[in-house]
């Protein structure tokens, strides 16, 4: 299976702009305890938002 991938660079605002390691960690993690999945899911929901149909 061949994927796509790009780079991303997320600079969070306010009091988010400091991230300690353990979460830039867990928000890079892919495996089930990480939080990649839930960051994608969000990110998505805010590009989609105003969207009538969301594939």
């Amino acid at each position: 299976m061949n994927r796509n991938t790009a780079e991303v660079i997320i600079r969070p605002q306010g009091s988010l702009q400091i991230l300690s390691s353990q979460e830039a960690q867990q928000l890079c993690d892919v495996s089930d305890i990480g939080l990649n999945d839930v960051l994608k899911r969000c990110a998505l929901a805010v590009l989609n938002s105003g969207i009538e149909v969301d594939n």
